[in-house]
């Protein structure tokens, strides 16, 4: 269960947030207390900090923290404070019950190929656009395509390579309504970066700092828990003997350790944006988070998977 604040929080005000820190905790076992056991003797099962902000002006706190742990800090946050939950109608089941088999698999990588495929193709429109100049469009650039982390190439493999393994036909493969819908929120977003004739120039702005924000989730998802998902997909999906694992493995050369290349590249974005800019990224986190869960819809099912 997401971690709700506290009714206190709403008693802070606005300067005491941006002067101090507030932290979040949840409590693994509250029944102590009802025994007359003391709050010093809790157990807590979570912890987040959220440091105080102010536009334009540098906190202790940020002088400590790159961008890349900012906007982690800042995830945090937000799933404390029970930001990130998704409406889907019935909720997810625990990790460790999923159950899923190749379809379903395929079918997931098909939504995440549709939305990382977007992704990228959004990111570079913007970046060879003539507002290359631009902070933001700049930030784009450290952590574009070019980077050599990006996957809809290393997905289409695993696809094709499942295909061959007789689970399904090219003509059966269509991005489900969320991951298609997703993926035309980020061609519209590339659309609106990279059209430099747009009289609003923060209009261009804040869409390619959204950008920022939906390739920083999409990636740091991957780059972590995404490693556990793989784990499973290959121990229950039988993967490496069809050599379908590029998702998770495979990389240019030149990329020895993936996430150490993302969180370098993400802090040399961040000295290419001003406070506002960082605000925007950050304002669009939840939403992203909230569209990544989403795709992961086709294997967090409990019960018994396709054996195809």
């Amino acid at each position: 269960e997401p971690i709700k604040p506290s009714p206190l929080y709403d008693s802070i005000t606005p300067e005491q947030k941006n002067s101090g820190r507030l932290d979040y905790v949840q409590v693994k076992e509250w029944d102590s207390l009802d025994k007359g056991g003391s709050v010093d003797d809790l157990e807590v099962k979570e912890f987040s900090t959220l440091h105080g902000e102010k536009h334009g002006e540098k906190q202790p706190s940020d002088e400590r923290s790159s961008a890349y742990e900012q906007l982690v800090m800042h995830l945090q946050t937000l799933e404390a404070t029970g930001q990130l939950a998704v409406a889907t109608g019935r909720p997810l089941p625990r990790f460790e019950k999923w159950v899923f088999g190749r379809r379903q698999y395929t079918q997931y990588l098909v939504d995440e190929l549709a939305v990382h495929s977007a992704l990228e193709s959004a990111m570079s429109a913007a970046i060879s656009s003539k507002g290359g100049d631009k902070g933001c469009i700049k930030a784009l650039r450290h952590i574009g395509p070019d980077l050599g982390i990006h996957r809809a190439d290393a997905i289409e493999k695993d696809i094709k390579q499942l295909m061959l393994a007789g689970v399904t036909n090219r003509e059966d493969l269509k991005p489900g309504t969320h991951a298609a819908s997703y993926a035309l929120h980020l061609k519209e977003l590339g659309a609106d970066a990279s059209n430099v004739t747009l009289d609003d120039d923060q209009r261009i702005q804040k869409a390619a700092n959204r950008l920022i924000a939906h390739a920083f989730v999409l990636q740091v998802t991957h780059l972590s828990t995404g490693t556990r998902l793989g784990a499973k997909a290959t121990e229950m999906c039988n993967l490496f003997p069809i050599k379908a694992v590029n998702f998770y493995r495979s990389y240019p050369k030149s990329v020895k350790h993936p996430l150490a290349a993302f969180v370098e590249a993400v802090n040399a974005a961040g000295g290419e944006l001003t406070p506002e800019a960082l605000q925007q990224v950050m304002d669009e986190l939840a939403p992203a988070m909230q569209k990544t869960s989403l795709l992961l819809t086709p294997i967090a099912v409990e019960g018994k998977a396709d054996k195809h």
